[in-house]
């Protein structure tokens, strides 16, 4: 016999194998024993979790020649058939390749023609892909069918089911299989094979696979294919072309030390080595999702993947959560927008240009945070000096400009401190005396009536407000200044 994958040879053959879905494997296990069958069921959840390993399960239970029983003996010739998809009384249907109304009629036909074993089941897969026609079709069968059929449904994509379905079925929602147990498995096949796999290696194989059994055995399956005996995380690292961590780490303390000739010198240096860009920055926002849940205070290894040393550096201390919000809002627009790019790789420089200036820039919140105090200020000091100080706050960044920088000012942000500034300038002028000239005799009283004079034309000067220029000229200096 030829190769079996790992997903098929350990898919289980019993309801106590089947680890993960606690709730689903309950109430099924009642129904047999209590003889209380539906005559529909609906599996939903996500991929590779064990659905239609479920379903196969129910009608092995059902079909047993021991049973109705919740252990299959799996030597009869029913359980037998079952599990090499041969049974003529479990009918597996793929939903992607029969959507049709003509499908559907022939199942109704068939359903006419009683079963050689107790029952009749159909298992259809990706039910979801079935056409409104297809479905409606179906809706008088699965509601009142003969007592020897039984149908079971299976998707990914429960909203794509009709509501007049669901409420036709008993509906199960199977869950993701979490990262221990995904290891936890892995490891038993290690052990159960005579292979070696380090720590790092499983905690890959539990993140890609995303809650998936399935995936993770494959992922295994082709591990060990170009490993061998022994997994080493360090080897697999540079074949797959995964980006290092520790040079995205290094990334992150250049940019903190503002050097961005070391950050691009690091990026074309992994481009030279074969590290593809989407997978660049899908690995660099990984990273910093799992930093700014260690500055979050999460401690939970499978959350945060990677050691508290490595999170830990004293060169991230001097990053912000809002540091790390802007970076990461930053790779998910980038990801977005590679795919409409003349060159990604331009993208990735210019992303990895700017964040030599990230501690530089201010997050929306920090900076309606001070303009919140500056107004604070305002409104409570009555001198020029309490006004001074509060607009530098404003004006001043987190961290302190080199020389010949511009402010990273934003137009929303200039107009409200613009606003508040002549809400100062006109408490001072209130708080001033207002003087005004007399008016200047006519010269010429044969002037014609309605022209202006040159005094008109430039306007009374007395009202010039020098408080509300030295409050302007106190919000905008940096950047008068640069």
């Amino acid at each position: 016999m030829g190769f079996i994958s790992t997903a098929n040879r350990k898919r289980p053959q019993d309801f106590n194998e089947l680890e993960g879905q606690d709730f689903v494997v309950t109430t099924i296990r009642n129904a047999i024993e209590n003889n209380r069958f539906a005559h529909a069921y609906l599996f939903a959840g996500p991929r590779g979790v064990g659905k239609t390993t479920s379903a196969r399960l129910l009608a092995k239970s059902l079909n047993c020649k021991h049973g109705p029983s919740i252990h299959p003996c799996n030597k009869c010739e029913s359980c037998v058939g079952i599990t090499a998809s041969s049974s003529i009384d479990c009918i597996e249907i793929d939903g992607a390749s029969n959507t049709s109304v003509e499908d559907i009629r022939r199942i109704k036909s068939d359903i006419m023609y009683p079963p050689s074993s107790r029952f009749k089941i159909y298992i259809i897969d990706e039910v979801h892909m079935l056409s409104n026609s297809a479905f409606n079709a179906l809706l008088k069968t699965i509601e009142e069918p003969p007592d020897y059929v039984i149908f079971i449904f299976a998707t990914t994509e429960i909203q794509k089911v009709p509501q007049t379905i669901k409420s036709r079925c008993q509906f199960f929602r199977f869950k993701s299989i979490g990262q221990d147990l995904v290891k936890g498995r892995i490891r038993s096949l290690c052990d159960e094979l005579g292979m070696s796999i380090d720590d790092q290696s499983l905690s890959y194989i539990a993140r890609e696979s995303e809650g998936s059994m399935r995936d993770a055995y494959t992922i295994f399956d082709q591990l060990s294919s170009f490993c061998g005996k022994s997994i080493v995380f360090g080897k697999i690292e540079k074949e797959l072309l995964l980006t290092p961590y520790e040079k995205i780490a290094d990334i992150l303390s250049l940019a903190v030390k503002e050097d961005a000739k070391g950050i691009l010198e690091t990026f074309f240096d992994l481009q030279r080595n074969g590290v593809q860009n989407e997978q660049f920055v899908s690995d660099f926002a990984f990273f910093i999702r799992c930093l700014l849940l260690h500055k979050s205070g999460i401690s939970d290894r499978d959350m945060t993947y990677f050691s508290p040393e490595v999170l830990s550096r004293p060169d991230f201390a001097s990053l912000t959560p809002d540091n790390l919000n802007l970076i990461l809002d930053d790779l998910l627009k980038l990801y977005r927008d590679m795919r409409y790019s003349i060159n990604p790789g331009f993208d990735c420089e210019l992303f990895l240009a700017n964040l030599a200036r990230i501690r530089m820039r201010l997050s929306n919140f920090e900076i309606a945070k001070r303009l919140a105090a500056y107004e604070r200020s305002s409104s409570d000091g009555d001198s020029d000096s309490d006004s001074g100080e509060a607009a530098a706050t404003i004006a001043q960044p987190a961290q302190a400009r080199p020389v010949g920088t511009v402010s990273p000012t934003r137009p929303e942000s200039a107009a409200k401190r613009a606003a508040s500034s002549s809400r100062a300038a006109s408490r001072h002028q209130a708080d001033a005396p207002s003087v005004k000239a007399p008016a200047p005799e006519r010269a010429d009283s044969g002037k014609a009536e309605g022209s202006a004079t040159d005094s008109d034309m430039v306007g009374d000067v007395s009202n010039y407000d020098v408080a509300a220029e030295d409050a302007f000229f106190d919000v905008f200096k940096d950047d008068l200044i640069n």
